[in-house]
């Protein structure tokens, strides 16, 4: 007889600046939204909206991601990574970006940012029970 494994799970990563760590230890993850949009008619620009609900994850742990190369922003989108252990009751509202997301007319904007083959959607809040693990970058450089 095969043996069941108790808990099945799926680890999988998610990045974000120092600022959000108090709020996310708190609440969760619960804010994340999806770019989307629809062209402007006799034009090569979009009207974007988000589709919120959705945790963007990623199966890529290295603290160097392609989609935060460049970034304006005045703080660093990766200086946290947080190691998510997601249960296998839960992997129903998990979405590989590169199925779910070719309905999108921004995807290959987007997809153009990184590694798109690790991308992952979470539909719903990661609660912080699911963290299991938190890595300051400048720990680990």
């Amino acid at each position: 007889m095969k043996e069941r494994k108790l808990y099945e799970h799926r680890i999988l990563y998610h990045f974000c600046p120092d600022h959000l760590w108090p709020s996310i230890k708190k609440k969760g993850l619960r804010l994340g939204k999806i770019p989307t949009g629809e062209s402007l008619p006799n034009s090569e620009l979009f009207n974007v909206k988000l589709i919120h609900g959705y945790q963007w994850l990623t199966l890529n742990p290295e603290f160097k991601q392609s989609w935060n190369e460049g970034s304006s922003l005045p703080y660093d989108r990766t200086s946290l990574r947080l190691t998510i252990c997601l249960p296998k009751a839960e992997l129903f509202n998990l979405f590989k970006w590169t199925e779910f997301g070719k309905t999108n007319p921004l995807y290959e904007t987007l997809s153009s940012f990184g590694d798109p083959e690790n991308w992952y959607l979470f539909k719903g809040v990661i609660i912080p029970y699911w963290i299991i693990n938190v890595n300051h970058k400048n720990n680990n450089q």
